[in-house]
């Protein structure tokens, strides 16, 4: 499922699409029955409007070769022209761009341009003017030859006067769910407004050139036509990174490459990512941490592919494709940097202004999220829900902003079965949105729809602040809608259902800062609601963990027990047994600890995860008079990860124990 956030047309856009209709259909009557009755006769008429259908397609065919003609010039990445509408008659790529030329000539067209777009506002105004540029430049140039053939050059000339003013003229229309807005109109925006942002995925931080494959990938599956991005899309789409590119090119993985399709009409398709291309995004995730990578890149999103068993894969197996090349390549760009704002949640988000109505909505996102067979519950989903009760006050307020949400439903169904599970988690850019809300909530009034709604247009992040982007809804003009509708009728809400991972993240926060008992308190209390017997053992294990960092012996107890919780669950990972570990070591079982940690320590994928394993076991050895062995395990975790919080903790218990057993 996709959705769509159209703005119903202002005055304006309406005013300007019947002046604009208008002068075309009045300048159409006036040629041919003043000028060409005189010329040809009662009889001429239908060759008069066969030669204006000609025209009008010739004007079409200008209008848009100007967009991409000044665009290509300036450096603007074009990926699709689009002349005339309907079913596709010739459909071919020439590079990277799609040429599409569909069954009715005169139904307009269209140049697309990459969600990677990154020219300037004036680049932008000038591809834009280049097409009505282009048909009033055709237009003076047949009016100066008119004297040579009045009635071809005039029907030329009027052919081009319509495709300037129809294109021209401030305009909006909306069909199939889709916002039509003129050049004259866009242009208007893009001269006032800064340019909409573009949003396909939602998800955790990736590297800029990761974020740009799976663009990429979207991108040529929605050129394509397809109604999912599969691991072909991702393939094609890593083979056009500079980097990975050079690497395919040394085993010609581009001879192996399928040829690439092209649409069967010009339905603009919003396609969903492929069960397949989810897991691969998750198991780059998996292997950036594993790898000790703050966030998975370019070469990263490859060796996911590459484990993955797909065509893609398997294609690249064949090619002969080194797996140990991706991964060296994987840890030799740095990660530094983010494709999209970062910032954490703060250690004191108000969580007690988080409301009754607020929870409502948020409820409703995620029955919508598994309607749409969704592994996250995306901003997307956050809007449909917004909108969805007219009788809240965010749906009263976008009704007042002519703000529609249309849902776009699949045409055909998934390759794939959905994975989607019965209880998807909040996308990280949802939790900003939430996060957003109860900042934008005073403390005498707990959370509605309202700040749920100013909280995702804050944070401009994901799917959903793109639609509302896109139909120009700005905070200024949301607060002055809310203003003019009555607050929802909202409570205290607490954690809930559908809350607690905000809990959640607000624990991770606390943690950061080093507020352990904090953190350990929001655990439990998320804990009490998790949906999912694995959310609440992984909670578990972050209390105890908590619990345990805090120093506070009165503690320890406890945190046994959620530790044994959260391995009975899953016995054989390795974050859990290194808290149980850490559990039994401050319980007084020192033996029983090393015995567990022994065998995984040194052996954990990850290096932050490592050292603290390898702390606690120093730890254990030296309570068990093992002091060489917790000297070498100390120093392994000072190299697996110099900021370890269990550092200091570690060398106090050798400190103390040397003197002693020296003497």
């Amino acid at each position: 499922m996709s959705y769509s956030g159209i703005h119903k047309p202002s005055l304006l856009g309406r005013l300007g699409g019947l002046v604009g209709t208008a002068v075309v259909l009045v300048g159409t009557f006036l040629f041919s029955f003043f000028v060409f009755l005189d010329v040809r006769g009662p009889n001429g008429i239908l060759l008069f409007y066969g030669e204006l259908i000609v025209a009008l397609a010739i004007a079409v065919v200008l209008h848009e070769g100007g967009h991409l003609l000044v665009a290509l010039a300036l450096g603007q990445p074009a990926r699709k022209i689009r002349i005339g509408s309907g079913s596709t008659l010739v459909g071919f790529r020439v590079g990277g761009l799609v040429v599409q030329i569909c069954t009715n000539p005169i139904g307009g067209g269209a140049v697309y341009f990459s969600g990677l777009d990154g020219s300037s506002r004036g680049i932008r105004i000038a591809s834009l003017v280049a097409g009505p540029g282009m048909n009033l430049l055709a237009a003076v140039y047949a009016y100066a030859l008119l004297p040579y053939d009045p009635t071809l050059l005039g029907v030329f000339a009027l052919g081009n006067v319509a495709a300037f003013l129809s294109s021209a003229v401030p305009s909006t229309s909306v069909a199939g769910g889709q916002e039509h807005p003129s050049d004259g109109m866009q242009l208007v925006r893009l001269i006032f407004k800064p340019p909409t942002p573009s949003a396909y995925f939602e998800g955790d931080l990736l590297t800029a050139d990761a974020h740009a494959a799976l663009v990429l990938a979207y991108e040529d599956a929605q050129l394509a036509g397809a109604p999912e991005v599969t691991d072909e899309h991702l393939l094609r789409a890593l083979n056009q990174d500079p980097v990975i590119g050079a690497l395919f090119a040394t085993v010609d993985v581009n001879s192996h490459l399928p040829a690439a399709r092209t649409p069967a009409s010009d339905e603009e398709l919003a396609p969903a990512w492929s069960a397949g291309t989810h897991a691969i995004i998750e198991s780059a995730f998996r292997k950036a941490r594993d790898m000790g990578l703050s966030k998975p890149n370019a070469a990263g999103l490859c060796l996911a592919l590459l484990a993955a068993d797909c065509p893609a894969a398997r294609l690249l197996k064949d090619a002969g494709l080194d797996e140990e090349a991706v991964r060296r390549l994987a840890l030799a760009v740095d990660t530094s940097d983010s494709a999209a704002p970062g910032g954490s949640t703060s250690p004191d988000l108000p969580l007690e202004r988080w409301g009754t109505a607020a929870d409502h909505a948020l409820s409703y996102a995620y029955r919508v999220a598994v309607a749409d067979r969704s592994l996250l519950v995306g901003t997307e989903h956050l809007v449909a829900a917004l909108a969805a009760d007219p009788q809240s006050r965010s749906a009263r307020a976008f009704t007042r902003l002519g703000f529609v949400l249309v849902r776009n439903d699949a045409k055909t169904p998934p390759s794939e079965p959905a994975a989607a599970s019965a209880s998807p988690v909040l996308s990280p850019q949802a939790l900003k949105a939430v996060a957003g809300s109860l900042l934008r909530t005073g403390p005498t009034y707990p959370a509605g729809t309202g700040e749920l709604c100013l909280g995702l247009i804050d944070q401009g992040a994901g799917i959903g602040g793109k639609l509302l982007a896109q139909a120009g809804i700005t905070v200024a003009s949301m607060e002055r809608a809310l203003r003019l509708e009555a607050r929802d009728q909202s409570e205290p809400a607490g954690c809930t259902a559908a809350s607690w991972p905000i809990w959640h993240v607000r624990a991770g926060a606390r943690m950061g800062a080093g507020r352990w008992a904090e953190a350990r308190d929001d655990f439990l209390v998320a804990e009490r609601v998790a949906a999912t017997d694995e959310h609440r053992a992984l909670l578990r294990n972050n209390a105890a963990w908590c619990a345990l960092m805090s120093g506070d012996a009165a503690l320890t107890p406890q945190a046994l027990e959620l530790a044994r919780a959260g391995i009975a669950f899953q016995p054989d990972r390795p974050a859990f047994i290194g808290t149980y570990a850490f559990a039994l070591l401050e319980n007084g079982s020192p033996a029983e600890a090393a015995a567990l940690l022994d065998p995984v320590a040194a052996t954990h994928p990850r290096p932050r995860d490592r050292a603290s394993d390898l702390c606690i076991l120093a730890m254990c050895h030296a309570r068990l008079d093992k002091l060489e062995t917790a000297r070498a395990e100390l120093q392994g975790a000072r190299e697996a990860d110099p900021k370890c919080a269990l550092l200091a903790r570690a060398q106090a218990e050798l400190d103390e124990a040397a003197p002693i057993r020296v003497g």
